[in-house]
């Protein structure tokens, strides 16, 4: 590595490796939407990972020509989370009443559709739509779009949702816990609305994500008081606290269930660190993770995973929305380029890179 910045890494090819040259003597891997695209080489390999792109961040990359490209879900997760504990926390009943007013098929055609029509509602707090262990709602293949779920009565996890909401069963839980719409919001028996603080990072798409939901929230008589904040460490921060009662949350996992759990384990007991972690502490969602911890095959130990995404559904911990695409792009003159859900994955590809037979 001869350069790196935040956002670029600049390669070269050792020139006293022993072993067979690599095809490229310079490579460039970069994560800036703005970056020009390639000029035509047969010495440079340049390749783009754009994690989460916006709309209008993909069609700059994509406008001017010269990448070759693609457009595929990650393992990123962006999710509606609540906080358990605190003074803003809600209680139980009134998250799962909040969850059950969010049309998730709305956020997903609002937010993530326009970049990939493929994106549909998330079915896991643990894997993103590009992971090997994802499984639709249906076990519809998610290189394909999914026809929204409704609710199923009686279920339990993410069945119980659906993708459409559950505005019924909302309404019916707020009625029973002293609730009725007066003047187009729900307030309580003294007058008081029903208020959910959301705290939003500033990133565009999670911004877009926490609009459609304030908007979505709102038109069914919430009042959602919006709180920008920087990122999404200040999010998960503000909901361990309890000082705002949800957020919009993404957690990106390197691929390892073991590792993406970590989120929903107390980050103290657990000695777990920069995990977007916010305030969960539940004995049967910490049994379930050690139990499956465990278990060396991943095949008989995905049963374990999934008990435990369910108890998180029940506790409704967090709302998974969808799962953001990931634009990657590449040289022309490069061949070889295969599907990643990760940017390691994208950058462990570098030595086995060919050029294409098509003339720079």
């Amino acid at each position: 590595m001869v350069a790196a910045t935040r956002s670029a890494i600049e390669l070269r090819a050792n020139p006293r490796w022993p072993g067979t040259a690599p095809a490229y003597a310079r490579v460039v891997v970069t994560t800036d939407p703005a970056a020009a695209p390639p000029a035509p080489s047969r010495d440079v390999a340049r390749l783009t990972y754009l994690p989460s792109p916006t709309l209008a961040e993909l069609q700059a990359i994509t406008s001017p020509g010269g990448y070759a490209s693609r457009v595929q879900h990650d393992t990123t997760v962006v999710s509606l989370d609540f906080a358990v504990s605190g003074a803003d926390a809600l209680a139980p009943w009134a998250r799962d009443a909040v969850a059950k007013l969010v049309d998730r098929a709305t956020v997903v055609a609002d937010v993530a559709a326009p970049v990939d029509d493929t994106a549909a509602p998330v079915t896991s707090h643990l894997f993103g739509q590009g992971e090997a262990q994802y499984v639709g709602p249906t076990g519809t293949a998610v290189s394909a779009p999914a026809t929204p779920t409704s609710p199923a009565p009686g279920a339990t996890g993410a069945a119980a949702y659906g993708e459409w909401g559950d505005p019924a069963s909302a309404a019916a839980a707020l009625r029973a816990h002293g609730y009725a719409v007066r003047a187009g919001s729900w307030r309580d028996a003294a007058g008081a609305p029903l208020r959910v603080c959301l705290a939003v990072p500033a990133t565009a798409t999670l911004a877009s994500a926490g609009a459609a939901v304030a908007e979505l929230l709102r038109a069914k008589g919430v009042d959602v008081v919006v709180d920008r904040v920087a990122t999404v460490d200040d999010a998960t921060a503000s909901l361990a606290a309890g000082a705002c009662g949800a957020g919009i949350v993404s957690r990106t996992s390197d691929g390892f269930v073991s590792h993406a759990v970590t989120s929903w384990l107390d980050s103290a007991r657990y000695a777990v660190r920069d995990v977007a972690w916010t305030g969960v502490d539940d004995p049967v969602v910490a049994a379930d993770a050690a139990a499956a911890s465990r278990v060396l095959d991943p095949q008989l130990a995905a049963t374990t995973w999934d008990q435990m995404d369910t108890r998180l559904w029940d506790l409704m911990a967090g709302l998974p929305l969808f799962s953001p695409s990931v634009f990657v792009g590449w040289s022309p003159s490069v061949a070889g380029v295969l599907p990643t859900d990760t940017l390691g994955g994208f950058v462990e590809q570098i030595p086995t890179l060919l050029p294409s037979s098509a003339k720079p």
